[in-house]
């Protein structure tokens, strides 16, 4: 789905300073009861084994799904510090912070994030999404490029380097990404 070049202020009014351009927390299936009863459970098994990983990334998914951004990451920071490179803590650390509007940390998060084996289009797209926020255009577009190598058929991917090219007043070169986009974009 693409998402509008369109940031939220301190003040939670829209503003085009900035992009909107955020993963969506897949709901659980279970029920706000049940999901706080499952993050008393990790958080206990948590308590007991504090270097257990699994568990920390478990705790962070559940704060995460919950949209308690601040408690994921707490969590995900636990998992980077024992295992730096652990692609999906890093993910998941940026998507909180990005959730946050703490865009900067964000982009740490998502830079260790591409540097790991694992790494994918998706944490390389967050990444030029993120820069993008911060005004660093022409970084953005050398890191929306990367995904684009990685994966062609990113909608998102088109649109926010169209974006980049656009306040870089590459207005034709943009044109052709926007076009893009809308070439990509699945249809209902």
């Amino acid at each position: 789905m693409l998402l509008a070049c369109f940031c939220r202020d301190a003040n939670g009014q829209l503003t085009n300073s900035k992009a909107e351009i955020r993963k969506e927390p897949q709901s659980l299936p279970a029920s706000n009861g049940a999901q706080s009863i499952a993050i008393e459970i990790l958080q206990a098994s948590v308590v007991s084994n504090p270097t257990n990983v699994e568990r920390l990334l478990d705790l962070g998914f559940a704060y995460y799904e919950k949209g308690d951004f601040k408690a994921a990451v707490a969590a995900f920071e636990k998992v980077a510090l024992i295992e730096p490179t652990n692609y999906q803590a890093n993910l998941y650390l940026g998507y909180s912070h990005y959730y946050l509007n703490q865009f900067n940390a964000a982009a740490v998060a998502f830079q260790v994030a591409t540097k790991c084996l694992s790494a994918t289009a998706e944490a390389h797209y967050w990444l030029g999404a993120t820069l993008y926020c911060l005004h660093r255009y022409d970084e953005s577009v050398t890191v929306l490029r990367r995904t684009l190598v990685m994966d062609p058929n990113q909608p998102d991917a088109w649109f926010v380097l169209g974006c980049c090219q656009y306040y870089q007043k590459a207005y034709q070169i943009a044109a052709e990404s926007f076009h893009q986009a809308a070439l990509k974009e699945p249809t209902n």
